[in-house]
């Protein structure tokens, strides 16, 4: 299967859709009366309010499986890698705090937490993606969804560790801090 002439390395299924994941990209096709414009405009939205996502564009492209070849639409971003994490998710908090506790490079941790503050104050719900704490920007959320109105329950216990982790770093004593401050 080829789509927009890569390669599709796996295909997902998604609430949505279909997910088309190639080498560099992962193509988003909504099904439904999704308009990918909408979707383009959350990702565009939550990037200027300092939200770390992936580079999102809309598409038109033909996907081709086997013999036969039809033209789609809806998002392509570029693939991003790490650690994937869902807040939502059982474990899902457990593995993006235990990703955080290993960044010894206070700048980095700085990012992640900004990250994560300008998240909770966009809104972002089902909050997912991934961190490399070898990979600057080292967090990256997708599949956006965002209420527009502060989240700070979905973020609270994240942020609490990684400004425990900052302290830590300073070599100062742990404080707990409001999420989103």
């Amino acid at each position: 299967m080829r789509i927009a002439g890569e390669s599709v390395e796996r295909e997902v299924p998604s609430r949505e859709g279909a997910v088309y994941i190639t080498t560099r990209h992962v193509y988003k096709v909504f099904g439904g009366r999704t308009n990918p414009y909408n979707v383009l405009g959350i990702y565009k939205i939550a990037e200027a309010k300092g939200v770390p996502v992936p580079n999102t564009a809309k598409f038109t492209a033909q996907l081709q499986d086997g013999t036969h070849t039809r033209t789609i639409g809806g998002l392509r971003s570029t693939r991003v890698s790490g650690r994937f994490f869902q807040l939502s998710k059982p474990g899902g908090e457990r593995i993006l705090i235990n990703e955080i506790r290993k960044i010894t490079n206070r700048k980095l941790l700085e990012t992640v937490i900004e990250g994560l503050r300008n998240a909770s104050r966009h809104g972002v719900v089902d909050p997912q993606g991934f961190i490399d704490v070898n990979r600057n920007p080292p967090l990256t959320f997708i599949d956006l969804h965002s209420r527009g109105t502060p989240n700070t329950a979905s973020f609270e216990e994240v942020l609490e560790a990684a400004e425990t982790q900052l302290n830590e770093l300073a070599g100062t004593p742990s404080r707990s801090r409001t999420p989103g401050r």
